[in-house]
């Protein structure tokens, strides 16, 4: 698996040249098969760093033609890896790798890699940062409760969308009991997911989504054809509808809700998909995972009251547009976290939670390097992985102006309950409140703002990379 050149030693080459084991891993490209070399029972792990020359000055070692870390460890990169990413050994106590070499020419694990702190939170702290004094919670959590009411569909409203989902369901159970109702087209499952499934949709907002998982392929026209067929069934019960190809699959439209069909295929079919002839496979790695979304939300609302600062932090996402690189999931998942988190494990006020989401956003949480929250139905990954250095730097900033107007009275203007701040976004205007002026943040990241500065030796270690085909051979 890893190439070689000229006579290298023995003990290199038993290390080195150790195959491959495959292992599925959760990755932005769904089920991705990575590599992972183990040496005993310690394993050899990708990991992004800043550069391939960056990482060798901050070890300090010379590398020769092998790259072999004399006299440490051996770091070496596989031609179907990306440059960007690194094998970092990962150390065992005992001076060597438990069922490794010892004694005598044994390799000897390097230095760690410093890791970030942990962002700074101190409703994990209460008992070693005593409040002097305390803040008055009680009127921010009724301002929150009564922002969270106002923004509940009304009982109309939620019927209406449950009839319509439930005409759509009583379609779709027949096109499936009816082989071949739709030609080549086979079907796995389908679950209700989305706002309204959970319980947060905001007012206004009447759509329901459904997931559909396909057997088969999902082709444009088998899509559409599925969708056309769900329109007819769902017309044989009296009821006015349109079908309407979107990229995620199609949108049956009725006078007063509409529901959202969203396609998905098993994982097993994502090596097979074509990009011009099937639905792209983000979206339906995004559909898959919405089904996972909705059972652990069930699960975690069952002992959490946190779907209210869902739906105002979901309305202040709407209004801020530093705030909307953000998901729905992330959302949901910070809200909890924000609620459930605490040290003696009791719910947290909404008043309290809603100002610790942005609290946790304005300490970086989502910047690169801080141990960030993890995805609970993904493990090892993390909850915002697709966000951009731009909209890390973008969500931190918009959070930290809006938490200075939260901490100095303006909680009523960030909720949108203040009519004098309607359709301003405080993010990008100078605001005052109790004679303090709150400005905007200047951006922080820019595009060469994260490339290491090099010294000459730097240089001529960059051309030799090159030179040697651009990995470590």
């Amino acid at each position: 698996m890893y190439h070689s050149e000229g006579n290298i030693p023995a003990s290199v080459r038993n290390v080195c040249q150790t195959p491959v084991a495959p292992m599925t891993t959760k990755t932005p490209s769904w089920n991705r098969t990575i590599e992972r070399c183990r040496v005993g029972e310690a394993q050899v792990h990708r990991t992004p760093v800043m550069g391939l020359k960056a990482e060798a000055r901050r070890l300090n070692y010379n590398i020769d033609k092998w790259g072999t870390c004399r006299g440490r460890c051996t770091l070496r990169t596989p031609p179907s890896m990306s440059r960007r990413h690194w094998m970092r050994i990962k150390p065992m106590r005992g001076g060597g790798y438990r069922s490794g070499p010892r004694g005598r020419g044994a390799f000897v694990a390097g230095p760690s890699f410093p890791m970030r702190p942990p962002p700074f939170d101190v409703h994990l702290a209460n008992d070693v940062f005593v409040r002097i004094n305390e803040n008055n919670d009680t009127q921010l959590t009724q301002d929150v409760v009564a922002r969270a009411t106002a923004l509940t569909p009304s009982d109309a409203e939620r019927a209406t969308v449950a009839a319509l989902v439930f005409k759509v369901k009583t379609a779709i159970d027949k096109v499936i009991a009816t082989p071949d109702c739709v030609p080549g087209v086979k079907f796995e499952d389908y679950r209700e997911v989305g706002s309204f499934k959970k319980d947060t949709a905001l007012t206004g907002h009447t759509v329901a989504d459904i997931v559909i998982v396909m057997q088969t392929l999902p082709t444009f026209e088998a899509v559409a054809a599925l969708g056309n067929k769900l329109a007819e069934e769902v017309r044989a019960q009296k009821e006015v509808i349109s079908c309407v190809s979107r990229d995620y699959g199609c949108l049956l439209a009725a006078a007063n809700a509409q529901v959202r069909i969203l396609i998905t295929t098993l994982p097993s079919n994502a090596p097979n998909l074509e990009q011009d002839l099937h639905l792209p496979e983000r979206i339906m790695m995004i559909n898959h995972h919405a089904i996972r979304h909705v059972i652990w939300f069930e699960e975690a609302t069952l002992q959490s009251p946190f779907k209210m600062l869902v739906r105002v932090l979901k309305d202040i996402r709407r209004r801020y547009v530093g705030l909307q690189p953000l998901s729905v999931w992330v959302i949901e998942y910070l809200a909890h976290f924000a609620v459930m988190n605490t040290s003696n494990r009791q719910p947290l006020p909404l008043g309290p939670a809603f100002r610790r989401v942005f609290e946790a956003l304005s300490t970086g949480i989502f910047l690169p390097g801080s141990p960030t929250l993890f995805d609970p139905t993904e493990p090892g990954m993390r909850i915002a992985y697709d966000l951009s250095f731009e909209d890390m730097d973008l969500v931190c900033s918009t959070a930290q102006t809006l938490l200075r107007v939260i901490c100095n009275g303006g909680h009523a203007a960030v909720l949108g309950t203040d009519s004098s701040k309607i359709g301003i976004d405080l993010s990008k205007e100078v605001s005052v409140w109790n004679g303090v002026a709150v400005s905007p943040l200047e951006v922080a990241y820019t595009e060469d703002c994260m490339k290491p500065k090099f010294c000459e030796a730097d240089e001529a270690l960059e051309e030799w990379f090159k030179s040697c085909g651009g990995y470590l051979t």
